[in-house]
């Protein structure tokens, strides 16, 4: 699942598209734990506005049994969620 993830990333960032974040009108799908959401969507939102305000965003709720299959996909271009801390 792990591999399939960073190729799609991997895949996303070499494409040779070009993108202009004023005049975009794009829907981005973004899968997101629920602490990733309260911390992180604010603040993109606040970005989005300011530099694409064309742009939309939809939430997906993520778990670990959907993440590699929606982002595998295409179905999603981000993924955010809260590194654990591991004990000492």
């Amino acid at each position: 699942m792990r591999r399939e993830s960073l190729d799609v990333l991997r895949a996303g960032l070499t494409a040779n598209r070009p993108f202009d974040p004023a005049t975009t009108t794009r829907r981005f799908n973004i899968y997101s734990s629920d602490i990733g959401q309260m911390g992180f969507v604010p603040r993109l939102y606040a970005l989005l506005r300011e530099e694409a305000p064309g742009a939309t965003v939809r939430m997906h709720a993520v778990t670990v049994d959907n993440v590699g299959a929606a982002l595998g996909s295409g179905e999603g271009e981000a993924l955010c969620v809260r590194r654990a801390h591991r004990a000492s």
